[in-house]
């Protein structure tokens, strides 16, 4: 099952007291494939009879540069997820920490990445390759999104959410969007704009077998 809600108020914890039922919303997802010669093989080399990577011939730039760029994370971090910001990117990731995990945030305004902001810190998060932490950013507002073990198997945890008005100096408390009290799966996230409001979408497993 597919719920979305949106968060509540910045002033206001729970306006509306519970969250109300909502078309279920699929979010688009765009892939960019880039074409990678093989290990030791020139990549400017004459293959214009072969096919390239988004219709480009193999070997092909189409005109694009890439420069590797440090990351801001610490080492055995992961899960990063990158969003748009006004001319610059928002990256979040998990990486460990001395209680478990900690979910970060930083921005790149194009020449280098701002200090990290720590959005929540513990144990018990759920850590998954799959199904990870992400960032939205809207205006000076930023919303992280991260998954809490709930303790009742594999498959029990939670979404959690938090905001900040102030570019991530400071952070909400955080926030669970269902109310089931379940313990199933609650993830896979998607944040989105509708109407000036920032809404939550995911997937929902009260419905399903808890093994």
């Amino acid at each position: 099952m597919t719920t979305a809600t949106k968060p509540p108020h910045l002033e206001d914890p729970r306006p509306n007291g519970r969250p109300g039922a909502a078309t279920p919303l699929l979010p688009a997802a765009i892939l960019c494939l880039v074409a990678c010669g093989p290990g030791g093989e020139d990549a400017t080399a004459d293959r214009s009879g072969e096919a390239g990577a988004a219709g480009f011939p193999a070997g092909s730039t189409a005109g694009f540069t890439a420069d590797e760029i440090a990351s801001p994370a610490a080492p055995g971090s992961g899960q990063p997820f990158l969003a748009p910001a006004g001319g610059g990117v928002w990256m979040s990731w998990t990486e460990p920490s001395p209680g478990g995990h900690r979910v970060a945030v930083s921005r790149y305004d194009g020449h280098s990445w701002s200090s990290p902001a720590t959005v929540a810190e513990g144990d018990g998060f759920f850590v998954n390759w799959a199904d990870f932490p992400t960032v939205r950013s809207y205006g000076e507002l930023l919303v992280v999104h991260w998954l809490q073990r709930g303790g009742q198997g594999t498959y029990d945890y939670g979404i959690r959410i938090a905001w900040s008005a102030d570019r991530g100096a400071t952070w909400s408390a955080p926030w669970t969007p269902h109310e089931d009290g379940t313990p199933t799966e609650h993830g896979f996230v998607s944040l989105f704009e509708r109407d000036g409001e920032v809404w939550a979408a995911w997937l929902d497993g009260r419905a399903m077998t808890v093994r």
